[in-house]
């Protein structure tokens, strides 16, 4: 009998616990399991010509779930460690390469090559995530590691794009990246975070090349409200 009881109150406190946190801000962006995944649309976008006045591809104005396939090219490739551009958020260091992390640091710098950038807005509360794939990448999944004092190496032959996003700030306020791939040897490259924005928010996603040889990409983001997948 005190068996029976127990069980019956651990389940209840089980429930009780998957109730609360179905409504904790945490799980907020979680899809409902007891809804039907959601159709959505694909559209598909070639690269256009920007300037430095306005250096991002307008997307439009989200309201539902959509997929946006871009076809691109990076026509140039460089970086410069005291470059000014927005700001890279913090990544692990595993310096020793045992799977653990000693410290944490952010890139210094911006790109010197071409940057692709394509800016939407939230017509409602969305999440964005991001896949970079480019032709000129390894066979083998990951590139070689950026070495400049070896140009002969088999990494001068590939391409290392990095894929990133950020929201738009308001006039006067610095570019922060919400979310990148850091110093990545990915392929693809993908950022499943994503970027979370409420309606009436606007943010961009961009494709830079780092270093090595210019690469044509297919950029693919999805836009979801938040709440559904």
């Amino acid at each position: 009998m005190q068996l029976r009881v127990h069980q019956t109150l651990t389940l209840a406190l089980l429930l009780t616990s998957v109730s609360a946190c179905q409504s904790w801000p945490l799980y907020a962006h979680l899809p409902d399991p007891s809804t039907e995944p959601t159709e959505i649309e694909t559209v598909s976008v070639a690269e256009v010509v920007t300037t430095p006045e306005q250096p991002y591809q307008w997307l439009g104005v989200v309201g539902e779930a959509r997929r946006f396939v871009i076809s691109g090219s990076s026509e140039s490739c460089g970086f410069d460690p005291s470059g000014s551009g927005p700001s890279f958020a913090q990544h692990p260091v595993d310096a020793d390469g045992n799977g653990v992390a000693e410290s944490y640091r952010a890139r210094v710098g911006w790109y010197t090559g071409d940057i692709d950038g394509y800016s939407f807005e939230a017509g409602v509360t969305l999440r964005v995530t991001a896949e970079l794939r480019w032709a000129a990448a390894p066979a083998d999944g990951e590139n070689a590691p950026y070495r400049p004092d070896e140009p002969s190496s088999p990494w001068a032959a590939e391409s290392d794009l990095d894929l990133w996003m950020l929201a738009l700030p308001d006039p006067g306020e610095v570019a922060l990246l919400a979310d990148d791939e850091g110093v990545s040897r990915s392929h693809p490259e993908v950022l499943l975070a994503g970027i979370v924005l409420q309606s009436g928010e606007s943010a961009a996603a961009g494709v830079s090349c780092h270093h090595a040889v210019p690469s044509d990409y297919e950029l693919t983001l999805v836009a979801r409200p938040l709440g559904q997948y």
